[in-house]
């Protein structure tokens, strides 16, 4: 059994940029010959979104050779109440009781739909599954839609919730389970896979379309076989839709490299679909290149007019106007030289110095 498992594509519209990812991934499960298409929640972006869409989505769902599950999430809690059809295809995990089977791949799911659930009730409806579980050697999987408390996971990676947590989970809780699988969402930032138990994982995809532009990094999906080890940079399968990517220029009046050349060549690097969200900041002598801040500003400009790698350009650097061949600046050089600091705090405090005297000149 082939299982292709995605969350958080945050819907709003038919045929926007959201919309259209969904019909990339429903084509990547038809070539994939995936048998079960999984969407861990926030398939909506708010509730209203779904009724808008639930006619137009339908025709996505139907009359396909793979089933499709779907998880309420937190944005979209409230819309799968009984009674509502969205595909012919779609079974919807709307309570935590409904368990949906496949006898001939020995494979059984159970979901967690969102609810405002932390600690020990969280911890006891995942107790209560467990214990409606069978023992055999069924694969079980379970789908989640929260946030992971654990290490190297922060809170604007869970898109932009602010500081509240949406039903809380710990690897913990998960512990001594006959869970083979959670297939989770809430997380938008990247894929994610955690070991809970000896050969049981905890996945989060990341959103398959960035829904703000702090999700950088390309965009990705989860796709294996529960039957077969599971192995995460195998199952992390990337989409090829436009996904934005940090470039930090910093200029160094000591270094001769044009900001321009250097983003023209770092851009080179991206592949077609990936955009650029510029910050170009540091110090130059304006005198030396002849531009001031205006000119290199509307240098750039022209660049982002141009290229169509560049989502957009953030400019903060500052012209020192000399000052780097100042005598001042030159002793303080001279002096820093002779301290037996490490290179990376010789060059943090240059940095500093240099800022500080640009700001002192004005």
């Amino acid at each position: 059994m082939k299982i292709l498992h995605t969350s958080d594509l945050h819907l709003r519209e038919e045929d926007d940029r959201r919309w259209q990812v969904l019909e990339e991934i429903i084509a990547t499960a038809a070539n994939e010959q995936v048998e079960i298409l999984v969407i861990s929640g926030d398939l909506f972006d708010k509730d209203v979104n779904a009724e808008e869409l639930r006619g137009k989505i339908r025709p996505l769902f139907s009359n396909k050779d793979f089933d499709v599950l779907l998880l309420p999430g937190n944005h979209d809690a409230v819309s799968y109440r009984e009674g509502l059809h969205f595909g012919d295809n779609v079974t919807v995990f709307n309570k935590f009781d409904k368990q949906v089977e496949y006898p001939k791949k020995k494979v059984r799911f159970r979901g967690l739909p969102f609810e405002e659930l932390k600690g020990e009730a969280l911890l006891g409806e995942i107790k209560l599954i467990d214990e409606q579980i069978p023992a055999d050697s069924w694969k079980n999987i379970v789908l989640y839609h929260g946030q992971l408390q654990h290490r190297g996971y922060l809170s604007g990676d869970f898109g932009k919730e602010g500081k509240k947590q949406y039903m809380p989970l710990k690897l913990s809780y998960l512990e001594d389970t006959s869970f083979d699988y959670v297939l989770a969402g809430h997380y938008h930032s990247q894929y994610r896979a955690e070991n809970f138990n000896e050969n049981s994982f905890f996945i989060y995809p990341g959103s398959p379309v960035p829904v703000n532009r702090s999700e950088t990094g390309p965009r990705t999906i989860n796709l294996f076989n529960p039957h077969e080890e599971f192995e995460p940079k195998k199952s992390r399968h990337e989409l090829a839709v436009k996904y934005f990517e940090k470039i930090k220029i910093f200029i160094d009046p000591t270094k001769k490299i044009s900001p321009i050349k250097e983003l023209k060549q770092r851009l080179k690097e991206f592949p077609d679909h990936c955009r650029g969200l510029v910050e170009v900041d540091g110090f130059f002598d304006g005198e030396k290149i002849g531009m001031n801040e205006e000119k290199l500003r509307q240098k750039l400009d022209e660049l982002e007019k141009d290229n169509s790698k560049i989502e957009q350009i953030k400019f903060t650097a500052r012209d020192t106007s000399g000052i780097t061949d100042s005598e001042l600046y030159k002793k303080f050089l001279n002096r820093l030289e002779e301290k037996e600091l490490e290179d990376d705090l010789k060059e943090k405090t240059r940095k500093l110095t240099l800022q500080a005297m640009v700001e002192v000149s004005r």
